[in-house]
């Protein structure tokens, strides 16, 4: 479930990754794929992305980045910001908080929906 995972170009679901791991696996439950992708959560193996309209989707990438959640497609793709994750380390500092990490989803479109958008109002 792992490699299904870090090998997909996208952030899949429990679903894709069980379709995935069916293959090679036939007898696999989709119960076992949900227990096995939670326990990869919590040992910090891979991160979880909560969706709220949607299913959660899984993410192999643990280096610092944020998330866009396409509302045309309904896929999820990396975003890299790094002045921002700067700016929220220094509002902690700053308000002597301690912050141990953050989330971020921005909503709108994907570079293909954009592109779609345009060519339909041409």
């Amino acid at each position: 479930m792992y490699r299904a995972v870090i090998e997909s170009s996208e952030h899949p679901t429990a679903d894709t990754v069980y379709q995935t791991v069916r293959k090679q696996c036939p007898d696999i439950s989709l119960g076992t794929v949900y227990r096995n992708l939670g326990r990869l959560v919590e040992c910090g193996a891979i991160r979880k992305i909560g969706v709220s309209d949607g299913s959660d989707r899984f993410d192999g990438t643990l280096a610092e980045h944020y998330h866009l959640l396409c509302s045309g497609c309904g896929c999820v793709a990396d975003i890299q910001l790094p002045e921002l994750g700067k700016q929220i380390r220094q509002v902690g500092r700053e308000s002597g908080l301690e912050i141990q990490g953050y989330e971020l989803i921005i909503h709108g479109l994907c570079k293909d929906c954009v592109q779609k958008q345009i060519k339909e109002n041409e």
